[in-house]
Parts: structure tokens; C-alpha cells; sequence
């Protein structure tokens, strides 16, 4: 009991600590706390998007991104000494987090004691079912272990869950049957985080997905799964979608033409699809992460002007005029990849137009190239420039 009222004082303590951090702190912690291991990282910039599918940060009127309003939060967090928070090293932007052990053991109290969030540890079949049983007393849950997870989360007690996170689930979990989701149709947020040790392969996810349209927020570790379902189109509610997969995933072309509201978007290393993907209506997207040309079209950028992260990689052959006129609406381009897959024998590019995002903090080139231009032409927010295999004629430390 000491140690009870220890904790609940020093939460009480925590709480008038937070002052003047904007919108319900309390789920902003207990949000922190949705990991139970110690000294668990956590991705700050997927933390922002889960803040704004949760419903604890909201896009202001003047523009504001989803990172911006996110960093802002984090950064008081830091001054108070609540977190623990690194930053990466060429980007200078918040790489993650951690909880001071007392903070995170407040946070799990708390948690526990509104019933904000519920751990779950999916049995195995030579294992006890009792905690898979129990009754749910929260909408957010945080589930790790083995087993069939989706027949866990498809109980009628789960039905008004509103967030669930997975961690180390089985790697066979998309070959399981999937029809559970169609008890969780209230579902904001879904990450499912998997035990990659097993090589097993084939797997998809399931069309029943496309029944959670109240997501906001999908996580897809697909391991060796192959398949997309063209069901995921009616998520037209999503802001982040991040889908990674081992394999050549089965991709639908038209599953995010409806997505207007996606702000994150990263797509698979290697895709299958019929026809090129049509990403020209995403016009909220502020980070697109493993855009290959040859999946998809470049003259869709023209319409995504919001776009502050971009990694590109270029397949086919693009003149420096196709490549400039189709990326010079990207004005709040802050951080630049481009790739250049081709043969080096297809010819250098003149990448001159880099040099009008005036917003650009970090550039990374590996495409065969000319020349550097004069430093006095360099965006005046410039902090790294990465070259690799640039083959240039002219040595770019004299620049530099």
C-alpha cells in the first residue's frame, strides 16, 4: 500500500509538472507507456501520427504539420524532463524516445487505474488461456506473444476497441484467417509488429481489413506475406500507412486514390502491380518514403505540395527537364532522396533545380550527376549533403 500511495503521489506531482502542454496529457502519457518493456525505443516521428489518430494533436489552421505541432510536444516533454529523447544526426530532428524509468511506472499506474489501456499476452497452444479470456476493461490494447492473435482480438468483449498494438506476434499471422477483424470495426489505430525469426513464406492480409474504415492509423509488418487487399481502399479515413514486407507485395494500383487525408505513406521495397500506383490525389501527404518510378508516376508530385520528405528512386530513363518540371511544385521540400537505379552509362543529370527548395535541410544523391553548383546557390536551411557514386567531373570539396 506504501508503495501505492508512493506512485499516486508522484503522479499527482507529474500532472501539475505538465503546465501548460496542450490536450489531455494524461493520454499523452499513457500513449508513452503502450510498451511494457524497459528501455523500449520508441520511433518518434510514428509516435506524432499515433498523437494525431488518437485525437491528442490536431492540425492547426496555419498550417502546421502533423511533425511540426508533434516536435513542439516532444521538445517540452524534453525540458521537463520527462522523456528521454535523441536526435539523429544529420536530420537534427527527434529520432526517439524513451520514459525515465519513474515517469514510465507512473504512466503504467495511471493507465491501469483509468483503464485506459490493457495488456494482453496471446497464448500459445501449450500455454494458459486465462488472460487471453479476461475481459476486456479498455479500449486500447497492447498485445505480444505467439499464437493465433487474430482469434484473440476477434472476441465480442474487443469489439469496442478503439487501438491496438502488437508486438512480437507470431510470423504465420497472415496466414491466419483474418475474419476477426470484423469484430473490431471501431478500430483508429492498428500496428502489428512481428517475431521475424521464422523464414515461412506466402501469407496475405485479409480483405476483412477493408471493414475498419474508422482507421486512422496501419502499420503492416507483412514479413513474407505477398498480398494486399484492394479492400484497402475504403480506409479513405488513414493518415499514416506504412507497409513493409520482405517480398514483391501484390499492391492494387487504385487502393489510395480515395486516401486524402494520408500524411505518411511508406510503400514496400518491391511491388507487383498491373498498373502504376495513382498517388496524384494524395494532396495532405507530407512524407512519402520507397517511391519507385517505375511503380508509379512522377507527374503525380505536381499535385502533392505539402510534401516535406521524399525518397525517390528513379527506374527508366528521365531527362533533367522531366525530372524538374515534375518535382518544382515541392517547395516545402525539407529532406530529398533521390536514387538513381539506372545504368551509369544512361548519362549524368543536371540536378540544378535541387537548388530551388529553399526549405531543404538534407540532401542525399546517389545519381550520376555533372557538378555541384556554386555554394553561393546552396538553400540557405542546407545542413548535409550526402553523395555517393555521384561520378561528378569536378570535385565537390572545393565547393563544399
Amino acid at each position: 500500500m506504501a508503495q501505492s500511495n508512493h506512485i499516486y503521489n508522484t503522479s499527482e506531482d507529474s500532472r501539475k509538472s505538465l503546465g501548460s502542454i496542450p490536450s489531455r496529457p494524461g493520454s499523452l502519457f499513457s500513449l508513452l507507456s503502450k510498451t511494457k518493456w524497459r528501455d523500449y525505443k520508441i520511433q518518434v516521428e510514428r509516435l506524432y501520427y499515433l498523437w494525431e489518430a488518437e485525437g491528442i494533436i490536431t492540425s492547426s489552421g496555419d498550417g502546421a504539420t502533423t511533425r511540426k505541432i508533434g516536435e513542439e510536444y516532444i521538445d517540452e516533454l524534453v525540458r521537463r524532463n520527462m522523456v528521454i529523447a535523441v536526435k539523429e544526426d544529420l536530420r537534427c530532428r527527434w529520432e526517439y524516445c524513451q520514459m525515465h524509468d519513474m515517469m514510465r511506472e507512473v504512466c503504467l499506474y495511471k493507465a491501469k487505474e483509468e483503464k485506459f489501456l490493457q495488456f494482453i499476452k496471446v497464448p500459445t497452444s501449450s500455454t494458459s488461456t486465462i488472460n487471453a479470456h479476461t475481459p476486456t476493461r479498455s479500449r486500447r490494447l497492447a498485445v505480444h506473444g505467439g499464437g493465433n492473435a487474430f482469434d484473440m482480438l476477434g472476441r465480442k468483449n474487443n469489439q469496442k476497441a478503439r487501438s491496438v498494438l502488437g508486438f512480437g506476434l507470431d510470423s504465420n499471422l497472415w496466414k491466419q484467417s483474418g475474419q476477426e477483424f470484423r469484430n473490431l470495426q471501431l478500430l483508429r489505430v492498428l500496428d502489428l509488429s512481428l517475431d521475424d525469426k521464422s523464414d515461412d513464406r506466402g501469407g496475405r492480409i485479409p480483405s476483412s481489413i477493408g471493414k475498419l474504415i474508422h482507421l486512422r492509423y496501419l502499420s503492416l509488418e507483412m514479413d513474407w506475406a505477398t498480398h494486399v487487399p484492394s479492400s484497402l481502399r475504403n480506409l479513405k479515413l488513414l493518415i499514416y500507412l506504412r507497409i513493409f514486407s520482405f517480398e514483391s507485395v501484390h499492391l492494387p494500383s487504385i487502393i489510395f486514390k480515395e486516401m486524402v487525408e494520408l500524411r505518411f505513406l511508406q510503400l514496400p521495397f518491391r511491388i507487383k502491380a498491373k498498373k502504376k500506383l495513382e498517388l496524384g490525389n494524395l494532396v495532405n501527404l507530407e512524407c512519402l518514403l520507397g517511391f519507385r518510378s517505375e511503380y508509379g508516376s512522377i507527374t503525380d508530385f505536381l499535385r502533392l505540395k505539402r510534401l516535406r520528405t521524399l525518397r525517390l528512386y528513379l527506374k527508366g530513363r528521365y531527362t533533367s527537364e522531366v525530372l524538374a518540371s515534375s518535382l518544382c511544385e515541392l517547395r516545402n521540400l525539407e529532406d530529398l532522396t533521390l536514387i538513381d537505379e539506372n545504368n551509369e552509362s544512361d548519362g549524368a543529370y543536371d540536378v540544378d533545380f535541387v537548388w530551388s527548395f529553399i526549405h531543404l535541410r538534407l540532401l542525399e544523391l546517389k545519381i550520376h550527376m555533372t557538378r555541384l553548383p556554386d555554394h553561393s546557390r546552396f538553400p540557405p536551411h542546407l545542413a548535409h549533403i550526402s553523395l555517393h557514386k555521384c561520378k561528378m567531373e569536378e570535385d565537390p570539396l572545393q565547393i563544399v
